[in-house]
């Protein structure tokens, strides 16, 4: 009897990852002159104590996805999982951080066709709220930022890099900072780019800020009042313009469940210069060393400065490579291989992945098994845990002709063909019956797929010998 509870508890959760549930979103003008409110109320109390205050430019609607919003429980997993694949600032500790989205394997659940957490998300015996609304707020937020996104970008598909990670390229970040480098960078950053891909054509970039609670509607929208004070630490161009952006609140206890606001800055932000050739994504990774200020002038003509990141015209290539290969230092450390992504990173972003001189004393990859599933041979990093009493099996990876060309960088001349490629010849439902379980592909060809664990399972993964 105690085995059937557990069968029937186990396939009630399984089940639910594969549903598709409607995804409230909303972006309106009385949603953002609410949040332009907001510092109104901050500048007329700083006002009244005599204390200094810093305006700054306040977010706008976005468009929204013309047919609504929808996704499932795994799809926001994985999304969370290649987000944070390099989030981590240890080395020691990423390796045990990279399946930190199986956490929430039971959280989501469909309710009347709506995503909502499930009992076992609502146990505080299971859960910290805070963990949970910012984690799984991070991953329906971004789903909802690149759908907004393809709409007033159609060609483009939009890839989440970790903006640390980017800006400690040309910033250093954390202490110990050289001797040259006297301020702090500012600490209140956004925290993703999402970079938009199209072959033949430049990268666009857009900042980005992706918040999760537990709270109501007037709580969102003080969590987008605090995306617009951080995008305000980011500027481009000639003269320091502003940054394109795009924020997402996510509240995994709304009135229809769960209910994500957007608002953001459309601007347009391609990574390269009138009349210069495009830039090039393969040529050598330097590590700089920028003031941490932007420089601007005022309505009088007086020169002013604030701390921020400043992507000047001269430094666009720079940051193109810089992107791409973060890009690329995610996915394969999605795939497991963390030593190959350290060779995509500067010795400051790869910190992270424990990057040294001396490859031999990097962490060992984990990148070590391989399997043939959906028409494509697949590489990566496999964990065996138990789920609801079954012993399961998740896999995370790339197919390997992707692989091999991320190894060289995102920037890499095949790399765009290379993606379409394994999109076009990706068979999900033969992969799906041949694992006997969930696999699914997203757009940049990662994949993410689990499975129970029996004697019946036909396909094995083996190990990579070479």
């Amino acid at each position: 009897m105690k085995n059937d509870n557990q069968s029937a508890q186990f396939q009630a959760a399984y089940d639910e990852l594969t549903k598709q549930p409607s995804i409230a979103v909303s972006s309106s003008r009385a949603m953002a002159a609410e949040v332009k409110q907001l510092q109104a109320d901050d500048e007329k109390k700083a006002n009244e104590e005599e204390k200094d205050f810093e305006k700054v430019p306040m977010l706008e609607e976005v468009q929204l996805h013309p047919h609504g919003f929808r996704a499932t429980p795994w799809a926001i997993l994985q999304a969370y999982g290649r987000a944070t694949a390099l989030s981590s600032q240890s080395p020691s500790r990423g390796l045990a951080h990279h399946w930190n989205c199986l956490r929430y394997l039971a959280t989501l659940r469909s309710e009347n066709g709506q995503l909502t957490r499930s009992e076992d998300g609502n146990d505080a015996r299971w859960h910290v709220k805070t963990a949970q609304s910012a984690d799984v707020g991070v991953a329906i937020g971004l789903l909802a930022a690149q759908e907004s996104l393809s709409k007033q970008h159609p060609g483009y598909r939009f890839q989440a890099v970790d903006a640390d990670l980017v800006l400690d390229a040309g910033w250093a970040l954390r202490a110990p900072r050289p001797k040259e480098q006297t301020q702090k960078p500012a600490s209140d950053r956004p925290g993703y780019f999402l970079v938009g891909r199209q072959a033949g054509a430049p990268l666009r970039v857009v900042a980005a800020d992706f918040r999760g609670l537990h709270n109501t509607a007037v709580h969102q929208r003080k969590q987008l009042y605090r995306s617009a004070t951080r995008f305000h630490r980011l500027a481009f161009g000639r003269e320091a313009q502003r940054m394109p952006s795009i924020a997402a609140s996510t509240t995994l206890s709304g009135t229809h469940g769960v209910e994500v606001y957007l608002l953001g800055h459309q601007a347009d932000l391609s990574l390269a210069v009138p009349n210069h050739p495009l830039p090039h994504l393969t040529g050598p990774q330097r590590e700089e060393l920028y003031t941490p200020f932007i420089e601007t002038v005022n309505d009088n003509g007086e020169k002013e400065s604030r701390l921020g990141f400043h992507l000047a015209e001269n430094r666009y290539e720079w940051f193109s490579r810089v992107v791409v290969r973060a890009s690329a230092a995610m996915l394969l450390a999605f795939a497991g291989d963390r030593t190959s992504a350290a060779r995509q990173l500067t010795k400051r972003q790869g910190i992270r992945v424990g990057k040294q001189d001396n490859e031999d004393h990097m962490p060992p990859a984990r990148c070590d098994v391989e399997v043939r599933l959906g028409g494509l041979e697949l590489v990566g990093t496999d964990h065996v845990f138990r789920f609801r009493g079954k012993r399961v099996e998740v896999f995370s990876g790339l197919p390997k002709p992707l692989y091999k060309v991320l190894r060289n960088g995102a920037g890499a001349p095949d790399y765009e063909a290379t993606v379409r490629d394994v999109r076009a010849h990706w068979n999900e439902g033969n992969a799906r019956d041949a694992w006997q379980g969930i696999m699914t592909m997203d757009e940049d060809g990662a994949v993410m797929g689990l499975r129970a664990l029996s004697d019946e399972n036909s396909v094995q993964l083996k190990p990579i010998t070479a």
